[in-house]
């Protein structure tokens, strides 16, 4: 198993049980003119910019309760957690389901990334991967199995559509 990146996706998604633990442990810092809408600031903006090889690269820390998804999903996903490479990542059901969920309840269209990553992880066929659909049915079905519930996410930046566009 290979850690990939995506140009088109140039943030990373962390899934973590304290935010502030994170953030100090990265050392984050709120980009400037995010300031006035970050966590920090009483708000809901939760991007940070982290250093990595003298680079800075942005970081969204998503934390338990914050709506992201799930409370008991969040708790399950840290839970199941799989040591890839050193470093946790989801489980291969949690990590498909999630990007399902971004992708479908989060956003307004499918990105090609995610149906790169659905037909890997799931092994959809490519109209499989693109159909709301099918994909909503799949996650219903997860969803309902484990007792999750769809959330509205405390960050105003993530979007909340429960029917389909």
């Amino acid at each position: 198993d290979e850690i990939k990146v995506d140009p088109n996706h140039l943030d990373v998604d962390l899934l973590v049980s304290d935010y502030y633990e994170a953030k100090r442990l990265l050392d984050g810092l709120n980009p400037y003119n995010m300031w006035s809408t970050s966590y920090e600031n009483g708000f809901y903006r939760i991007v940070n910019r982290v250093t990595i090889d003298g680079k800075l690269v942005d970081f969204d820390f998503r934390y338990m309760g914050d709506n992201y998804y799930d409370r008991q999903w969040q708790l399950d996903i840290l839970k199941r957690r799989i040591k890839l490479r050193g470093m946790f990542v989801p489980s291969k059901e949690d990590h498909l389901h999630s990007l399902i969920y971004h992708a479908i309840i989060q956003k307004q269209t499918i990105s090609e990334t995610y149906v790169k990553q659905f037909k890997e992880l799931s092994n959809y066929t490519e109209t499989q991967a693109r159909d709301k659909k099918f994909l909503r049915e799949r996650l219903d079905t997860f969803m309902d199995g484990h007792g999750y519930k769809m959330v509205k996410p405390n960050d105003k930046t993530v979007g909340y559509f429960l029917t389909p566009s």
